[in-house]
């Protein structure tokens, strides 16, 4: 069924039950994949480990960290999505978090995310993580500083940061 949304580039089920490869009518192969939702549940962790093992990757990989939110009536939707990085423009999520909140994630949030790879697949797999300036606080740092991950983070030209131990300065200043 995975191979059937890559290869039909959608969710849809019948354009997913139109690749099955067997000799019985799609309305057929539809139902068995209702059948197969209503009575499977898919952990994030499972889900993960297959998309990983489904794509030919190298061991050390680059991640992303992002967040989306957006309304559907009254009603919010806040995800926090980790991601993996394939090429430019693709990446894989492997493991979200629906946050119950409005705005943006906190540190504690970001680090229970970002565990939830680290307990599957180990820390030694990260070869980078890359995140917006929204993903700046000192639990989050400490964290990935603490795992010797590597880490991009884009950060607002004005933010004041210590040099040596010594002295604030903004990063324009620095670059």
């Amino acid at each position: 069924m995975i191979f059937g949304v890559i290869s039909s580039r959608s969710v849809q089920q019948n354009a997913v039950a139109a690749l099955f490869v067997n000799h019985v009518q799609t309305s057929s192969n539809i139902r068995r994949i209702q059948r197969f939702f209503k009575e499977q549940r898919i952990d994030s962790r499972s889900l993960g480990q297959i998309l990983l093992e489904m794509v030919v990757l190298s061991y050390r990989l680059d991640l992303v960290i992002d967040q989306t939110n957006w309304k559907f009536g009254n009603f919010s939707i806040n995800y926090l999505v980790l991601s993996v990085l394939i090429d430019d423009k693709h990446r894989i999520p492997l493991f979200c978090t629906v946050l119950p909140k409005k705005g943006t994630s906190n540190g504690s949030e970001q680090v229970v995310l970002l565990q939830k790879f680290i307990d599957v697949f180990d820390a030694d797999w990260i070869q980078s993580l890359i995140g917006e300036r929204k993903f700046i606080s000192q639990q989050w740092l400490s964290f990935l500083y603490a795992q010797r991950i590597p880490f991009y983070l884009r950060m607002k030209k004005n933010r004041l940061l210590e040099w040596e131990r010594k002295r604030q300065t903004s990063i324009k200043n620095k670059y």
